[in-house]
């Protein structure tokens, strides 16, 4: 083997070790080992899906206090995704987070 398919196979098999070295963490990001593996809501809407992932993040505020920041999320003119409007904008989302609960978005309904 030439040093041409040497250098192909050196990079195919790193490239393979970094998918499978980083691929679960990335799935489970702020999760722990319990909440990465359990039940979530929302599991049985598709219960034979293809991947699944499970991320996490702590909010050291009450449930009372965070909720009307869920509730208003989505595009505009709800509150955004709370993540880089640049990125969705770019995928065509029109989103654009806002910096205030939004009280005529504080009652979800289905449908």
């Amino acid at each position: 083997m030439n040093s041409r398919g040497i250098f192909l196979v050196l990079s195919a098999a790193l490239a393979v070790l970094g998918y499978v070295r980083i691929r679960q963490p990335i799935l489970t990001w702020g999760a722990t080992e319990r909440e990465a593996a359990g039940p979530l809501p929302g599991d049985e809407l598709l219960p034979a899906a293809d991947g699944a992932s499970t991320r996490a993040i702590d909010i050291e505020a009450p449930p009372a206090d965070v909720w009307p920041w869920l509730a208003q999320m989505g595009p505009s003119p709800r509150g955004g995704a709370y993540t880089y409007d640049w990125i969705e904008n770019l995928l065509g989302l029109n989103m654009h987070t806002v910096d205030r609960v939004l009280p005529e978005y504080q009652h979800p309904q289905g449908g």
